[in-house]
């Protein structure tokens, strides 16, 4: 076999694709060398997760079937086939699973909050007991408290007990904080540069930009209702969603990091970005958008802290519609907690 048909090297290039905006090249790419895979529990794995990258969530479920077939034992595999059926809203399907999974892991942090998010707990069907005792025996793994925490939290919640749901939201929330380096008076400065670089002075200099009304950018806080909306505009059969598309910041950052020495030299990173060419960026994302959405005359972007680069949007593509969800405030911070 020449190296570059083999399995792992098909796989790396799956990768560079994807990383490259290229989607349908991808899906080709793992789906030639899942042809090629054996019994290789990562390389089972990896075509599975290219796969959902994607977008090709259906897809990934039945070769993860397949995958797990092949390897019955496997508790990896079992927990990446408990997710595909989640994200496809299968709960009925996940949920032995994930039983399967903490079976064998007693303590697998993602299968402990995937359980419990799989469906809404009552009285008489919950987890609280076993998660109270394994939070009582977590020892001081953060990891192991924080995803305890969260999914009790989540279950006393579906039971109307709110004081032991906070309770519990607490100590998971701060055992997960402790595994962070997050500044918040650096996001805070982020967003205060944004501002002060985005007047509408400047906005009104822009030049550039490409037309066409095919994108729909979903924006906002998270836990605002973005994947609500996404759906019910995702109904239509003009439209179509292409999911958390995270492509459209990266080509800003590269286009950005492109530009000669003397236009970067002592500038803010706001002022370096409004010099690139928006015309490219639209073409460039259009181009990769169109990879997933295919001849859909709409497409659905979700993702929502574009909220960070809607003046880059508008730049780059001023026929685009930008949807802006917000929310109470207390509720958003409250959900975004939890």
């Amino acid at each position: 076999m020449c190296i570059r048909d083999s399995p792992r090297v098909m796989l790396k290039k799956a990768k560079l694709q994807f990383t490259d905006s290229q989607r349908s090249a991808a899906l080709a790419t793992v789906r030639e060398a899942a042809a090629k895979v054996g019994n290789d529990e990562q390389q089972l794995r990896t075509v599975g997760r290219i796969m959902m990258d994607c977008q090709d969530q259906q897809g990934a479920r039945e070769w993860l079937l397949d995958a797990h077939r092949r390897m019955p034992e496997s508790v990896p595999i079992l927990y990446d086939l408990a997710q595909a059926e989640f994200h496809l809203n299968l709960p009925d399907d996940a949920l032995p699973r994930i039983e399967r999974v903490l079976a064998a892991e007693p303590y697998h942090p993602g299968a402990l909050h995937l359980r419990s998010a799989l469906t809404t707990w009552t009285k008489e069907n919950n987890h609280t007991e076993d998660l109270e005792r394994r939070l009582a025996e977590a020892g001081s793994d953060p990891r192991l408290i924080a995803a305890t925490g969260y999914a009790l939290a989540k279950e006393y919640e579906d039971l109307g007990d709110y004081d032991g749901s906070f309770a519990a939201l607490s100590r998971g929330a701060s055992a997960y904080r402790s595994t962070l380096t997050y500044d918040s008076a650096e996001e805070l400065a982020l967003h205060e540069r944004i501002r002060e670089g985005f007047t509408a002075q400047r906005f009104s200099e822009l030049t550039g930009g490409v037309s066409g009304t095919a994108p729909i950018f979903i924006v906002g806080m998270p836990r605002t209702g973005t994947t609500l909306v996404e759906r019910l505009l995702g109904a239509h059969s003009d439209v179509i969603s292409i999911g958390e598309f995270k492509d459209f910041s990266l080509m800003l950052s590269d286009l950005a990091a492109r530009l000669p020495n003397s236009l970067r030299s002592g500038a803010s990173a706001v002022d370096v970005s409004l010099a690139i060419d928006f015309s490219e960026l639209g073409q460039r994302y259009l181009t990769a958008a169109r990879d997933l959405a295919g001849s859909s005359p709409r497409f659905v972007d979700k993702l929502p802290y574009n909220f960070l680069y809607c003046g880059y949007i508008r730049a780059a593509m001023p026929d685009a519609r930008i949807i802006h969800l917000t929310r109470d405030p207390m509720d958003t911070c409250y959900a975004v907690y939890k």
